[in-house]
């Protein structure tokens, strides 16, 4: 249930650089350290850090899932719906195509577009330059190839994502605990203590605003 004891922490995503991530070292996730909240945040949580921090230069969100993929024959695959501003924190070009943006693909009823892995593409595609606006079926419904993401960049968990879709807005829940995965660009010249102390007032001000009184800091390292 909600309450305002949100400890979490600010700390390194990447413990080796992920192929195709610019400049990795800039690059945290936000953990929670309550067992419910262990990985993920409230949607709330990501708003107070994109909104009202100046922490970070990007804050991203994501959830994944495993779920039939493909053009014909469907395989149970993981995807991951991310908040339009994903590919920018991470700093992921296309190789093909584009990558999902801001003010194109967002939104409350985000566009039915997918960004596929490089190593689905070859395999799903065979390579083809004709991928991009082609059609490709994850989960229930059918999205619209818009491009290949960069060689060997397959998300930023352990597990292999093949492809991504725009993840719209959701509910306002201070509840809804473990709702998303939280990641940020830190801003240039911000170590990773002031991140953490920036993280934190953003966040306790956000409790605050929604009723909330928060009990000592809600995200620290």
């Amino acid at each position: 249930g909600a309450n305002g004891t949100l400890i979490g922490i600010v700390d390194q995503l990447l413990l080796q650089p992920v192929p195709g991530v610019a400049n990795a070292d800039r690059v945290v996730r936000v953990y929670g350290s309550g067992y419910w909240t262990a990985l993920t945040r409230s949607w709330p949580d990501y708003l107070d850090l994109r909104d009202k921090s100046s922490a970070f230069s990007s804050v991203a969100a994501y959830q994944t899932g495993q779920v039939p993929v493909g053009r014909k024959a469907l395989r149970r695959l993981r995807q991951e719906a991310v908040t339009a501003n994903y590919f920018k924190a991470l700093g992921v070009k296309a190789d093909l195509g584009r990558v999902i943006a801001e003010g194109v693909d967002g939104g409350v009823n985000p566009a039915p577009v997918a960004v596929i892995s490089h190593r689905y593409w070859m395999s799903e595609f065979e390579g083809s330059a004709d991928a991009v606006g082609d059609r490709l079926r994850i989960g229930d419904l059918t999205y619209t190839v818009v491009g290949v993401a960069a060689k060997d960049f397959a998300g930023v968990d352990p597990a292999e994502t093949v492809a991504w879709t725009a993840l719209g807005e959701l509910r306002r829940d201070r509840g809804n605990y473990g709702a998303v995965n939280v990641i940020g660009r830190l801003r240039e010249g911000l170590s990773l203590a002031q991140a953490d102390s920036e993280a934190n007032r953003a966040n306790q001000q956000g409790l605050r605003e929604d009723g909330l009184k928060p009990e000592g800091d809600v995200m620290h390292l």
